[in-house]
């Protein structure tokens, strides 16, 4: 039964949290840390779930930090802050699963060979790298910490919220607008987006992503009236 998991990133501001409620930010090193010590393992599931492939401490130990570290978003690229890997770069772990693929006392072979074939497959595919959920939770309450939400009233946190988001709209639009200029920003899909990187990144009392679209929208006209009006000055 697959078992409910945490992207590394999430463990790392999780993690932030759970020492410093008002922590905004992640602690990678320290779970790099974790994961080559072996208090915390990750891994990822295979097969629809029906397989989990568990990081060997040997692997942690054999990379560099900085290949590690893109688990910290960059806030001009959408699309940072994950941790992928290929089931095949395990192969004792891919092993044991072709092992239980194949029954001794099946008698029809060709569906063994087709047991074998998925998983062979499966493993060529990247995955995100997680951590179990329980398992997290259980390494907290071991280290006697337990995560709090931060104090403070709600007024100064939605100011503070607001004032990150703006700086999130601005980046992301700028990233756009530098790499793609010819494409036309999609509004729900930048609101969305910009919506996911703050609370990834922890900015407290991020507004729901259709909110930052509304002030996405807005910024995008007044974006197009201030080149309209550049245009005519020139």
């Amino acid at each position: 039964m697959t078992e409910e998991t945490m992207t590394l990133r999430d463990v790392a501001r999780r993690f932030a949290r759970a020492r410093n409620p008002k922590a905004k930010g992640i602690q990678a090193s320290e779970l790099f840390s974790l994961l080559r010590a072996g208090e915390l393992r990750a891994g990822f599931y295979i097969l629809g779930g029906t397989a989990w492939i568990d990081i060997p401490i040997g692997y942690w130990e054999g990379i560099k930090i900085e290949k590690y570290r893109k688990i910290v978003r960059d806030s001009h690229n959408p699309q940072s802050g994950s941790y992928a890997l290929r089931g095949d770069q395990f192969p004792d772990q891919v092993a044991r699963v072709v092992c239980d693929r194949i029954k001794p006392d099946q008698k029809d072979f060709t569906s063994s060979l087709g047991g074998v074939a998925a998983v062979i497959q499966a493993a060529g595919k990247l995955n995100e790298v997680t951590i179990k959920t329980n398992d997290f939770l259980n390494f907290l309450r071991i280290r006697g910490l337990e995560e709090k939400e931060p104090r403070g009233s709600g007024g100064r946190h939605r100011k503070e919220g607001w004032r990150e988001i703006c700086s999130y709209m601005a980046a992301y639009m700028v990233a756009h607008y530098k790499d793609q200029p010819a494409v036309k920003l999609k509004i729900d899909e930048a609101g969305e987006a910009i919506h996911d990187i703050a609370t990834g990144d922890g900015v407290p009392d991020v507004p729901a992503g259709s909110t930052i679209k509304e002030q996405v929208s807005k910024a995008v006209d007044l974006l197009e009236k201030s080149a309209f009006k550049l245009k005519k000055k020139v």
